[in-house]
Parts: C-alpha cells; sequence; structure tokens
C-alpha cells in the first residue's frame, strides 16, 4: 500500500466511535458536544507547535491537493500561534450534531466518496454505510504494573 494517495484511503471510524463511546459513556448531550466542537472550528483556534512543523514537513504532498492548499496554505505556511479557522469542518459537525450517522449516509458521505472517486481512488457510498463502530472484549496487557486496555474495535458490521 502505498504512503499517502487516494489508494490509503479507508473508511474513517473517527465519528462512529467517538459516537458509540458517548452513547455508552456520555453525560452531555451529544448535539451539544459537537456544536461545540463546530464553534471552535469556526471561530479559529491556535496552530500547536506539531501541527505547524507536520504542515511544513508534508508541504509539497499536501499542497499539490486543492482542498488541502485552501484549508492549510492559504496564507502561506502557518507557524505556531497562528489562527486556524475550519469553515468546511464547522459545517460537517454541525451536521453530525443532528445525526451521527449522516457523517456515513448522508450528504457528507456523497462528498467524500465523490473526492475520494476525483483523486482515482475506490472508497464507495456502501463501504460508508456499512461501517459500525463495536465495543468488543478488550485486549489487555500489563505494563510496568498497570493493566493497559484496548477496547474500541472498528470494523465494518
Amino acid at each position: 500500500m502505498p504512503d499517502h494517495g487516494p489508494y490509503t484511503v479507508n473508511v474513517p471510524g473517527l465519528v462512529d466511535g467517538l459516537w458509540l463511546m458517548w452513547k455508552r459513556w456520555g453525560s452531555i448531550e451529544w448535539s451539544k458536544l459537537v456544536l461545540e466542537a463546530a464553534r471552535i472550528a469556526e471561530k479559529g483556534f491556535g496552530v500547536t507547535r506539531g501541527l505547524a512543523t507536520m504542515l511544513e514537513k508534508n508541504y509539497s504532498s499536501l499542497h499539490e491537493d486543492t482542498g488541502s492548499r485552501k484549508t492549510f496554505y492559504s496564507r502561506g505556511l502557518l507557524k505556531p500561534g497562528d489562527k486556524l479557522a475550519l469553515k468546511g469542518l464547522a459545517e460537517a459537525l454541525r451536521i453530525i450534531a443532528c445525526d451521527s450517522r449522516s457523517f456515513y449516509e448522508g450528504e457528507i458521505a456523497e462528498a467524500i466518496v465523490e473526492y475520494v472517486e476525483s483523486r482515482g481512488g475506490v472508497l464507495s457510498s456502501d463501504d460508508l454505510r456499512g461501517y459500525h463502530a463495536s465495543i468488543g472484549k478488550p485486549i489487555n496487557i500489563s505494563y510496568r504494573g498497570r493493566k493497559v486496555m484496548r477496547c474500541l474495535h472498528l470494523h465494518k458490521v
């Protein structure tokens, strides 16, 4: 598998994984949580040293992509402390706040598939629609006298 490009794209499981964890353990209303993230994305946040370094290190490959170029490089190379607003992310989060599955089955899913296909990738609507996070039997190990557990498994059902 290549390190980057359209063939490295798989179904993003983060949204469904976060929703599943919220459903199981959350105490604040889902829409309230997600709308706060949308507000931050819309208003903007300070670029961290790590993000600035990653954007500089990956400039040549990210700058080739129209969406990445517009999102991250429209004002030149970002530096730590610069403000970055992500209007498209804010819009997507407002949709997800109403229904987390809209990421996998609605207009966001359609936009993802269209974009991946335009870049030569093979992600389909069926791939997104069929994706669900699940909580499986925890994998655990002992490390320095502590029990370390991994319990969220993301897979296609």
